[in-house]
């Protein structure tokens, strides 16, 4: 695997760091192991690197006669979404590569993870008042789960009655939730006093907007346009704050393997 634009390490824990200008990635060290005698037997694997490309494993105490089974496993999973077409912005949800979209993937320091996309479902699964209802055609939606992936601590749609999607989100050390993307909505919902209330864009192109969710997802702190005439778009992470997964101070982002 290969990870564009980024410094490979192992530390001293045997867990793979992945470094880039804004932010941190730790993989958990690999586990391995064979079955010997209907037992398994572990063997000690580590990561294998190659510039900013993992390129396989190291092996200790290996037997080539014995089929070896390197098993990462998920801490959890879940789907997502309603009855038609739900979806983040791609590839690089994680690591800001493939689409160009940042980070659509947020970590608290508590471990509850936020999730942005946009939705084409009229029963995307809400919880709370911020947004109950779709409001268009394709809306952005934004979850916030628990730290084991179990519940829902709120969700909502945002949007307005055209094509809306969130390309990157962020959280801070408040819990205050920051999203940003485009618009093409002329009612897109900007709060009183916004940098500009109304969007810039003919009907035929779209605008970036910016959007902060309170802590409790009760209500919009802010959210504005932003855009002249052509079309605008933001994905760029952010670096509002230091809690925020786009920032160079930010925490780690973790996978762990089994």
């Amino acid at each position: 695997m290969t990870y564009p634009g980024a410094t490979l390490s192992v530390d001293a824990q045997g867990e793979l760091v992945v470094t880039t200008a804004s932010y941190t990635l730790v993989q958990s060290a690999p586990v391995a192991y064979q079955t010997v005698n209907g037992q398994e037997v572990t063997v000690r694997a580590n990561y294998q690197l190659s510039g900013n490309t993992v390129t396989g494993f190291t092996l200790v105490g290996y037997n080539p006669n014995l089929a070896l089974t390197i098993d990462p496993a998920f801490v959890s999973a879940t789907y997502l979404g309603g009855s038609l077409t739900d979806q983040t912005t791609g590839t690089g949800a994680i690591l800001g590569i493939g689409n160009p979209a940042g980070p659509t993937l947020a970590v608290d320091s508590a471990g509850q993870a936020y999730v942005a996309g946009v939705s084409d479902s009229l029963n995307y699964p809400v919880v709370g008042t911020l947004g109950a209802v779709s409001h268009g055609l394709d809306d952005i939606v934004v979850t916030k789960l628990n730290a084991t992936g179990t519940a829902l601590i709120w969700s909502a749609y945002v949007g307005g009655s055209l094509n809306d999607q969130a390309l990157a989100i962020a959280v801070d050390s408040a819990a205050n939730v920051y999203l940003t993307g485009e618009t093409g909505s002329v009612d897109f919902p900007t709060t009183p006093g916004a940098i500009q209330a109304s969007p810039g864009a003919a009907s035929s192109n779209q605008d970036a907007f910016v959007v902060r969710i309170n802590a409790f997802a009760t209500a919009l702190t802010y959210a504005s346009y932003l855009g002249g005439s052509q079309r605008a778009r933001s994905a760029a992470p952010s670096p509002w704050t230091p809690r925020s997964t786009c920032t160079s101070s930010a925490p780690p982002v973790r996978r762990t393997s089994r």
